[in-house]
């Protein structure tokens, strides 16, 4: 795949464009990379599930064997044929499973000006027969150890996709992380019946569970999530960066001591034990039904994991007053008590906090935290709270952030987790909050056609009634209110939008460890901020852009973005990984490339990578001249060597001791009248 190349105007950043044969309903970035150092981009189109390993060492090329030819007759050996009267047949070998062993080049491509971009090494379509209309990733940290115990080993093996199809099913695929070898797509089985390579199949080492409608969702699900979580969670006990900074929580901190010690043995052992993969998908039937899955990880003897298909049925059902917008795990691992816990985003405007295992004991869940924003700016009517676009975990599952229609975002911090202002002495000042609908921090953004509505002095929308002369565009404004109800943003527009959080790391921010990178999409506005601590700082202790912090707490807005006319399906970042390049581009840019979503094609806007540094260049450049030199002097230089010589002497750059020799050394001089050259001036 080759993207089309576009620079845009007065940036450095690249805009690159893949033109698709198909129409794309979502796309998604696995958090972790393969093992060549790849980033894996997935996205689920009309027919399936495509995967993309972009940058990393590329695939070296398979041979091609030599076919045998044709013996003619009379040329071939004397075969003796010994004919058995025997019937039966020998015992026929079972067929033993293809075993892929890709083979990378030692080193990632060579920089080429002309293309400053990472290129997809190698792609992969998975054939469902069905639409993929959503898509779920584990939320995990990009150099994430699997061997730690807070995840299962099959996160090291393989990757572990959640598609919501269709036809009103929920498919869970696993997949190798690793890209397949170029032998293994020029199967002669591959080329005879292209329907072996279909999902599930196991040709490219894939499996697949199917949750079907007749036991779960009755009508098209419109979001999923998942997670991981030990079969046994009922002793998950609270790990040390949820204790608070007071004294009450630490004098309770020195009493968990020993259960903290319990539970990173329990959290070791879980990694070598038995896990359960969580699924929790959503419908608009009735007035919302969400469902959780939950389903055991099995390991074989040679100790490969896979999902258990048996006995499926939900684990958790609950009716939802209104549909849901978005729903997501927590993005705490275990041994973390939130590691379970569900964000449900009610388009009518409450964000609400599922726990599906309260209590061992439990056997429903609770419902434990319902947050609301603000009301809409009504000209007239009944006050009506402002509707939900989208709603994510930030801070390690600690604090929530959430976009409404009117492009307002926030971030609700109920456990008092974020940066805080510091009185006189230093000391923290805890943020006094007079309602659950208050942020904590928070910022608007705007559309296009939102310049004509009225706007206070801030660029917020005045939530107040206001006085404004009478005029006939003003009669006109309240006759239409009078009799076609509100005329606010958020009832008359259908507006897209989203929001993605991955964790800033090392590259970003060196403050916390729950730092997270944040991208909002609202209409066709896209912001970033490199670092939510210090954006969070900067606001609470009054920082400004001239005096703060710098460019990682800035709110940076990304335009320019072309999409030839097609609508925007969908924003997300690419996480940056621990390889080469992305380390020299995380220094030179602290801005994540990202991936906009079209109908039939697929936008990456990145910085282009760093151009690397030429080491000991004048030795680099004076190895051929000073052998030009040498073979001059003893009379024995080439036609190709004299036309080096006339080139650089004609272009004024001639090699240093080339013109040292000709100035102070009459050896240099001898050697050009032999060689045929003048020395006067």
């Amino acid at each position: 795949m080759k993207p089309n190349l576009r620079r845009i105007d007065g940036t450095r950043i690249i805009q690159l464009s893949y033109e698709l044969p198909h129409r794309i309903h979502t796309t998604n970035v696995y958090p972790i990379a393969a093992p060549n150092g790849s980033t894996i981009v997935l996205y689920g189109y009309e027919h399936g599930l495509r995967i993309l390993w972009r940058g990393g060492r590329p695939l070296k090329k398979a041979l091609k064997k030599k076919e045998e030819k044709p013996k003619a007759n009379g040329i071939s050996n004397d075969v003796v044929m010994i004919i058995d009267s025997d019937d039966e047949q020998p015992p026929s070998r079972p067929a033993q499973p293809y075993q892929d062993e890709p083979e990378f080049e030692d080193e990632e491509d060579e920089y080429d000006s002309t293309e400053p971009y990472q290129t997809i090494v190698q792609t992969l379509d998975l054939l469902l027969g069905t639409e993929v209309l959503h898509m779920a990733v584990p939320q995990l940290p990009p150099d994430l150890d699997p061997t730690t115990g807070s995840v299962p080993s099959i996160l090291s093996q393989k990757v572990v996709i959640a598609a919501a199809c269709s036809d009103c099913s929920i498919r869970l695929i696993t997949l190798p992380l690793c890209p397949p070898s170029p032998a293994s797509k020029a199967r002669s089985e591959l080329r005879n019946n292209v329907s072996l390579g279909n999902a599930g199949n196991g040709m490219w080492g894939d499996k697949m569970v199917v949750i079907p409608s007749n036991i779960g969702h009755q009508s098209i699900p419109c979001s999923v999530s998942i997670t991981f979580s030990p079969q046994d969670t009922g002793d998950a006990v609270m790990d040390d960066s949820e204790v608070e900074g007071e004294p009450e929580a630490r004098a309770r901190s020195t009493l968990r001591a020993p259960s903290r010690g319990r539970s990173r043995s329990r959290s070791q052992q879980a990694g070598n034990g038995e896990w359960d993969l969580l699924v929790a998908s959503h419908s608009s039937e009735l007035s919302g039904v969400l469902l959780i899955y939950r389903l055991p990880i099995s390991v074989d003897r040679h100790g490969s994991s896979t999902l258990s298909a048996e006995h499926i049925v939900p684990w958790r059902t609950k009716h939802l007053p209104s549909p849901a917008a978005s729903i997501s795990f927590s993005s705490s691992l275990y041994p973390s008590k939130r590691h379970m816990r569900l964000l449900v985003a009610e388009t009518r405007g409450a964000v609400r906090v599922y726990e599906p295992l309260a209590t061992p004991s439990a056997s429903d869940g609770e419902w434990q935290v319902s947050l609301y924003p603000g009301f809409e700016n009504s000209l007239i009517g009944v006050p009506k709270r402002k509707s939900i676009i989208d709603s994510r975990w930030v801070l390690g599952g600690k604090a929530i952030i959430v976009l409404l229609t009117d492009g307002e975002w926030g971030i609700w911090d109920p456990e008092n987790a974020g940066p805080k202002a510091k009185d006189q002495l230093g000391q923290s000042r805890s943020s006094s909050k007079s309602s659950p609908t208050d942020f904590a921090i928070g910022d608007w953004m705007e559309l296009a056609t939102a310049s004509t509505l009225p706007k206070s002095s801030s660029g917020k929308t005045d939530s107040k009634s206001r006085l404004a002369p009478m005029t006939p565009h003003t009669r006109k404004v309240r006759q239409e209110a009078l009799f076609s109800g509100s005329t606010s943003l958020s009832s008359t527009l259908a507006v897209q939008g989203g929001i993605t959080i991955i964790p800033a790391g090392g590259h970003f921010s060196n403050r916390r460890a729950d730092d997270e990178t944040i991208l909002l999409w609202y209409g066709g506005n896209i912001i970033t901020i490199p670092s939510l601590i210090t954006h969070w700082q900067d606001k609470v202790t009054g920082s400004g852009n001239l005096f703060g912090t710098g460019a990682m707490g800035q709110v940076k807005e990304i335009s320019n973005v072309n999409l030839g006319g097609e609508l925007r399906n969908g924003v997300t970042i690419i996480p940056r990984h621990l390889g080469k390049r992305d380390t020299a581009t995380a220094a030179a840019d602290p801005l994540p490339d990202i991936i906009v979503t079209g109908e039939t094609r697929l936008l990456i806007i990145a910085a282009p990578l760093p151009e690397p540094k030429q080491t000991n260049t004048f030795a680099q450049a004076e190895q051929p001249a000073a052998a030009d030199q040498r073979l001059l002097a003893r009379g024995e230089l080439d036609v190709g060597g004299m036309e080096r010589i006339l080139a650089s002497m004609a272009n004024g750059i001639a090699n240093p001791i080339g013109w040292r020799r000709s100035r102070h050394s009459t050896k240099g001089t001898a050697a050009k009248r032999r060689a045929g050259f003048s020395t006067t001036r």
